[in-house]
């Protein structure tokens, strides 16, 4: 019976040990989570950002690309075939546009018909 008290007291070493751990092991998984949440949110918003950014760039070099075309199209507004021309030129001499389209109010060219707009 002299050794009970030594092995409870052991035991209760053992059990405090490894609840202690448990609250270590939880702690530092929640701060983890909590860290790495931060960090992903961090990540997602420079990606958002860094696409926001590339968008509007090309954005400006397409509007840029048709203010220095507005010449050509102007020029070749009583030649309703030269439109889709220019627009085809536009198209080819730029980067980023895959194609567009010139829309003309309601028979401005009547032998064309009454809704005419030339896409390239």
């Amino acid at each position: 019976m002299r050794n009970w008290p030594r092995k409870r007291t052991g035991l209760l070493i053992i059990v405090l040990a490894a609840v202690l751990l448990e609250i270590l092991s939880a702690a530092q998984y929640y701060s983890t989570d909590i860290l790495m949440e931060e960090q992903l949110e961090k990540r997602a918003e420079s990606e958002l950002t860094l696409k926001a950014i590339l968008i509007k760039s090309r954005l400006n070099s397409a509007e840029d690309d048709l203010k220095n075309h507005v010449w050509d199209i102007c020029e070749n507004l009583t030649h309703p075939d030269s439109a889709a021309q220019s627009i085809g030129r536009m198209i080819h001499l730029s980067r980023f546009l895959q194609g567009g389209a010139l829309a003309f109010v309601p028979d401005y060219y009547p032998a064309k018909g009454r809704l005419y707009e030339p896409y390239a």
